[in-house]
């Protein structure tokens, strides 16, 4: 799952707490452009699998990518029972995904961002 630290409503640290507090468990990668150490090392010490500051690049977005619910192949329900938002949603946010790293499916997307070996 990819979350920005400072979202309308809810931080990124905020739902990474709400997240753990649900039982919810997901790789969660911290995006930000307003990052700090203190900020960092609290979201990797509960659970994030990488923090990421803006203007990020999509080689070390993409990187982090086959351990996230998208690469691991779930379908758009079993996603949204387990992050308990709407599979719409989650439909939205893949195909942001898609488009930000220009690919038009998922086979064109994995292969393609493996590390070699």
């Amino acid at each position: 799952m990819l979350t920005d630290l400072r979202m309308p409503g809810m931080t990124g640290l905020e739902l990474q707490a709400a997240l753990a507090a649900r039982h919810i468990e997901v790789p969660l990668v911290v995006l930000t452009a307003h990052g700090d150490v203190s900020t960092a090392r609290a979201a990797l010490k509960n659970g994030a699998f990488d923090f990421l500051e803006k203007p990020v690049d999509d080689a070390q977005l993409v990187e982090v990518l086959p351990n996230a619910l998208l690469a691991a192949g779930h379908q758009n329900r079993e996603i949204a029972t387990q992050l308990e938002i709407s599979p719409r949603t989650v439909e939205v946010h893949r195909a942001r995904i898609m488009e930000k790293l220009e690919c038009h499916s998922l086979a064109e997307l994995i292969p393609a961002h493996l590390p070699a070996g």
